[in-house]
């Protein structure tokens, strides 16, 4: 009888051995015993699992938001949606790249059929994926593992990853092997998600702005970032033109803007935001720079209270944004993406969402919504809408949110509040006539209208008996 040869017989034992080593490592992947995404609040899968659940129930997404960690703090997806009477989303990850923005475009093209997509610049950088810092790298995995569609995550794998990281990317077991000598972390309790709520993808992570003692700082120090050392390399370049050839072939409109950091924050913003622009134009899209092109980089409360590179908005800058983001894409395609205004389904979803109050009609039925005045003339211009709407977070107080246009004989709401003389009435007291200052929402600016809001305590607002717009006391 023939012995078996020593070769086969160390093939054999080679392919046995891989086969007990990658039947080893699938069983501990199977047990999720060695992932690392405890977060309670992983709002990467949150959006994904997000925008499955809107297709399932056929809540489109028509406006599509895509960039890092810049665009779900600093753009309001909720405003976006009432200023564009549509469904619009914000699908980012922090610390990506363009490669890693192009892969969840095509991704998302799989379940949703935006009419437009709308590119924030900041990961179109100088960042390609063979000099990732270990940092970035680790935000590349966690964006790579949050990906649902299998096809998706093999053909993107090569190019988000160098061929050594791949095993990292693919296995939580080899990743995270040193949990074996150093202990398994503590598994957080996570926290129970409703997907039958609204959610557009924002993560608020800032209320307030800057404060005096950092402004004082940046006297002292001067800026953090220098514009001109900003470059774009050839990947994301690629990347860009990637996203745009596919926005072509999919009939989607493509817009790119700029979100901006504290104007001391970055010195030679204009170098920075220029190259944008040229690549803009190369793409043939048109392009926001709300760097140096708007007032926003000048406002302290739109921005995170640090002077570290990677500055984010505030909640404030966020509405903001929307508003302005809102106004360009309706100066481009007038009207083109008011899809939803009129549909019953689009405003039940929108229920409580303050950005309908300020752009949109809510659905008459709702009940936390009073309506107060509707199509109302006044002197020189008109109040298209004035509501009184309930805080779910607060039952003690209210917001009233006057939308006035149609100025006429040189009227303007710039530097105004709107006086509303009302008779009210509060539980079962008399009713009585007061005059409400009610401040203008300087987060929202229009030249063809103007949003007033306050809060008040819980009242019954009975009709409104006069209006006028009144200066502003200028700051002491």
């Amino acid at each position: 009888m023939r012995s078996i040869s020593p070769l086969f017989e160390i093939c054999v034992k080679g392919v046995v051995g891989l086969g007990v080593i990658f039947t080893s490592l699938w069983a501990l992947e199977q047990k999720d015993a060695f992932a690392n995404e405890f977060n309670p609040n992983n709002h990467r899968e949150k959006r994904w699992n997000y925008l499955y659940k809107m297709a399932e129930q056929e809540t489109p997404v028509d406006v599509l938001v895509l960039g890092n960690s810049h665009a779900f703090t600093g753009l309001s997806p909720e405003y976006l949606s009432g200023a564009l009477e549509s469904n619009a989303f914000v699908l980012a990850n922090n610390a990506t790249n363009a490669m890693d923005v192009y892969w969840n475009l095509r991704e998302l093209l799989k379940i949703h059929s935006p009419k437009l997509v709308a590119v924030e610049t900041y990961p179109i950088n100088h960042r390609n994926h063979r000099d990732m810092l270990p940092g970035s790298l680790a935000h590349q995995i966690r964006a790579f593992n949050t990906r649902k569609d299998p096809a998706i995550r093999l053909a993107s794998m090569f190019s988000l990853f160098p061929v050594d990281d791949v095993p990292l990317a693919i296995s939580d077991v080899v990743r995270n092997h040193h949990y074996v000598w150093e202990g398994f972390p503590e598994r957080p309790r996570q926290r129970k998600v409703d997907y039958n709520d609204r959610y557009l993808g924002r993560f608020i992570r800032f209320t307030s702005g800057l404060t005096d003692s950092l402004l004082a700082t940046y006297d002292e120090l001067g800026a953090t970032i220098d514009g001109a050392e900003q470059l774009i390399s050839d990947e994301c370049i690629d990347y860009a033109h990637r996203i745009a050839e596919l926005c072509e072939k999919e009939g989607i409109k493509l817009v790119f803007f700029t979100l901006p950091m504290y104007e001391k924050h970055v010195e030679n913003a204009h170098i920075w935001t220029q190259r944008y622009e040229n690549l803009t134009q190369d793409l043939d899209a048109p392009y926001l720079d709300l760097q140096t092109q708007s007032d926003m980089a000048s406002k302290t409360e739109y921005f995170e209270n640090t002077r570290t590179a990677n500055q984010h908005m505030t909640l404030f800058g966020s509405i903001r944004a929307a508003d302005e983001l809102g106004e360009f894409i309706d100066s481009l395609y007038p009207g083109q993406l008011h899809l939803r205004a009129d549909e019953e389904k689009w405003l039940r979803y929108h229920k409580n969402n303050s950005g309908i109050y300020a752009y949109s009609r809510p659905l008459p039925t709702d009940d936390n919504v009073k309506f107060i005045a509707q199509d109302l003339h006044a002197q020189n211009f008109d109040i298209d809408q004035c509501v009184l709407a309930d805080l779910p977070a607060n039952p003690e107080v209210q917001e009233i949110w006057v939308r006035i246009d149609n100025f006429q004989n040189g009227t303007t709401p710039h530097n105004k509040s709107l006086q509303l003389r009302i008779e009210f009435q509060i539980g079962n007291e008399p009713v009585v006539d007061a005059t409400i200052s009610v401040p203008r929402y300087e987060h929202i600016q229009r030249e063809d209208m103007a949003v007033f809001r306050q809060i008040v305590r819980k009242i019954d607002i009975k009709r409104i008996k006069g209006v006028a717009l009144s200066d502003v006391a200028p700051q002491q």
